[in-house]
């Protein structure tokens, strides 16, 4: 971390005044005990972003390389708890907004991350953080100029509904209850961005692949809870309308 940090530096020193700024307050935080792991983190984040606003490449990558390191560090997540890794998800993502504009090799190691961040066994993401996801790829596609960033942000999308959805090995019956309730309801919000989405739009793949990976993530007895399968008869009424 420290290293990418300072690569940071010295290539921002001397055009990017607020960008060597962060990324040298950041570094100087590395070994201070009393800052929060959420408080490091947030800097590192901000450090990203401000990263990728300048459009630099070399800043740009060194900045990926920083995610990298920040999201496999056991600090901030394998050690955080709960509520802190919903915030340390939901501000990564928010720290890579400019996704869709930037260079097609910076956004597919982008959405690598993404995709490692949100889809393991170890914690729960909220509907929320998903959702946002959604977005971020939704926009990325339609702004895509290369294909194979239009294939990763279909990648990215899969696997992440698919392991959100994905009942765990040796579930009992009130987690697979809850996965249910869960599955139900990130397909509801899903069918909801579907009205609000003209149908001429290319962002509607992603959506597709969004309900998709609901669907066949499901074990056959999902067909005992109701909720589900009310929304999947208001998918076919509207395939069918």
């Amino acid at each position: 971390m420290d290293e990418h940090l300072q690569t940071i530096i010295n290539l921002s020193a001397a055009k990017f005044r607020d960008l060597y700024a962060a990324a040298k307050s950041t570094r100087e935080m590395l070994n201070n005990n009393n800052i929060t792991m959420i408080t490091l983190c947030d800097k590192c984040l901000h450090v990203l972003q401000l990263s990728l606003q300048c459009k630099h490449q070399k800043i740009n990558q060194a900045a990926v390389d920083l995610l990298q390191i920040l999201i496999r560090d056991e600090r901030f997540m394998n050690k955080a708890t709960t509520s802190e890794s919903d915030i340390i998800m939901m501000s990564t993502l928010k720290s890579v907004n400019l996704l869709p504009v930037i260079k097609a090799p910076i956004q597919c190691r982008i959405l690598t991350l993404i995709v490692e961040i949100m889809c393991t066994e170890e914690r729960r993401i909220t509907i929320e953080t998903v959702m946002e996801a959604l977005t971020l790829c939704m926009q990325t596609y339609g702004n895509a100029e290369e294909r194979s960033v239009q294939l990763a942000c279909r990648a990215a999308i899969t696997q992440i509904f698919s392991s959100f959805c994905t009942l765990p090995q040796n579930n009992h019956c009130q987690e697979q209850i809850a996965i249910f309730m869960d599955a139900t309801s990130l397909l509801n919000e899903v069918i909801k961005r579907v009205n609000a989405t003209n149908p001429q739009s290319e962002q509607v793949i992603i959506l597709l692949d969004a309900i998709y990976s609901i669907l066949s993530s499901q074990p056959i007895t999902v067909i005992n809870h109701q909720p589900f399968v009310n929304a999947i008869w208001y998918i076919h009424a509207l395939i069918n309308a």
